[in-house]
């Protein structure tokens, strides 16, 4: 009897501690799946105004000219974010499998949106009644919590990114004017874009005299090597620069005759002439058409002058382009 009791309380001792440990094991679960949750990132739709709600789709864009950095071929959807981290996104919902695109909003950009979207006058779409929720989760990524807040209660981060740089590198080929005459031009460039249309770019330019069967020397060739600022305009799927700047100017150029080798007869005849070496201060200005301009590889079109008191010169250059230079 005595053997029968001491088991009963062994097996009772032994389910209360299984029991307590199972409660132990069940809220140490339960907390981290509750921190899990904590530290799922939620994201703030922001509805612009009454009218234009959350969802800017195109016929709305279309109206009120709220987003110009895609065309109508591409542009879906865009919303405006805040990020978990604060920082504020004009995330563009692209059609077909383009996907999306994120722009950063500095205060200025967002603002301006803001102006763009008080011109909206018509009434809600149906894309606002029924089908926001769905674009919603589409925009999200189905991945994140998201809440919608009116831009009135939205509270700009002191650490909010900056409007996106780019670096792009042009080499190209072209025609070029020297002294009246047509010159062979090649050229490189290097450039940044900042505060989405502000430029800044180093060039090189050469321009050498072209010659066909009889030569005179020494050929005459001038170039160049710039710093200019300026300013991009972009125009969906393409941008303009206007830029103007300093640069150094070096080249040599054929003075008094010195002797004729005829080769044989003068059709082809060599003539010799003194070479003069200058160098002066010049002052190019240059206007450029980016290809492709969201595009990583495209082409650019650079027609260029450059001012100077020796020799002012110009060209045209068809180039290359490694790099996008905007959104």
């Amino acid at each position: 009897m005595g053997l029968t009791k001491l088991n009963y309380m062994k097996t009772t001792i032994t389910s209360f501690v299984s029991r307590i440990i199972f409660f132990v094991i069940f809220l140490f679960l339960l907390s981290d799946l509750a921190i899990a949750q904590s530290e799922i990132p939620e994201i703030s739709f922001i509805k612009l105004n009454n009218k234009i709600g959350i969802v800017l789709d195109s016929v709305k864009n279309d109206q009120c000219k709220c987003v110009t950095y895609y065309d109508k071929e591409e542009y879906n959807y865009s919303a405006l974010i805040q990020l978990p981290d604060s920082n504020i996104v004009l995330r563009i919902q692209l059609k077909g499998n383009l996907g999306s695109r994120d722009i950063n909003m500095d205060t200025t950009e967002i603002k301006k949106l803001y102006t763009s979207a008080l011109t909206f006058t018509s009434q809600l779409s149906v894309i606002d009644s029924i089908k926001e929720e769905e674009i919603l989760r589409s925009i999200s990524g189905d991945t994140v919590l998201y809440k919608r807040i009116d831009y009135n209660s939205l509270k700009y981060p002191t650490n909010i990114k900056p409007i996106h740089g780019f670096v792009f590198f042009n080499t190209g080929l072209g025609l070029g004017n020297f002294r009246g005459n047509s010159n062979i031009l090649y050229g490189l460039e290097s450039g940044y874009v900042f505060k989405n249309n502000m430029l800044l770019s180093l060039h090189f330019y050469n321009e050498n005299e072209w010659q066909f069967l009889s030569y005179q020397y020494p050929s005459e060739s001038v170039y160049d090597l710039g710093l200019l600022v300026g300013y991009k305009v972009n125009l969906d799927r393409i941008a303009i620069s206007f830029s103007g700047g300093i640069s150094k100017v070096s080249g040599v150029v054929r003075g008094a005759w010195i002797s004729t080798d005829k080769n044989g007869g003068w059709l082809f005849a060599d003539s010799y002439y003194q070479a003069l070496n200058f160098n002066t201060l010049g002052f190019p200005i240059q206007a450029e058409l980016f290809l492709g301009a969201r595009r990583g590889f495209n082409i650019s079109l650079i027609w260029f002058h450059n001012f100077n008191s020796d020799y002012p010169y110009s060209g045209f250059l068809v180039c290359m382009r490694f790099g996008e230079i905007q959104k």
